[in-house]
């Protein structure tokens, strides 16, 4: 599994940096209404939209794990708890018909 991840992170990183050469020139991106603009490599934007991503994606598979591992949890505490519940229940009665004066 290691020598998978770096056999697709080495070309990655190389297609990057290829990239980053070959988008040396700037670029005036703006700030919105305020009627700003920052000059930049191309290279730089095209580069934090894919981290931004990357990152949004990875939150949310890693809440989605979270979220389906906790869920099974949840869901055997309340039946255990109903279980318990019931359990109870019976272990009280029983104990009233033991002591409960005999006729």
């Amino acid at each position: 599994m290691r020598l998978l991840s770096w056999l697709i992170t080495i070309p990655l990183a190389g297609i990057m940096v290829v990239f980053a050469i070959a988008n040396r020139h700037l670029v005036d991106i703006s700030t919105g209404p305020l009627g700003d603009s920052i000059r930049m490599p191309l290279f730089i934007p095209v580069l934090l939209a894919l981290l931004i991503g990357f990152l949004l994606g990875s939150l949310s598979t890693w809440l989605s794990c979270m979220i389906r591992t906790s869920l099974p949890k949840n869901r055997n505490r309340s039946r255990t708890a109903r279980d318990l519940a019931v359990l109870r229940d019976d272990i009280i009665r029983d104990d009233h018909k033991a002591n409960a004066p005999k006729e």
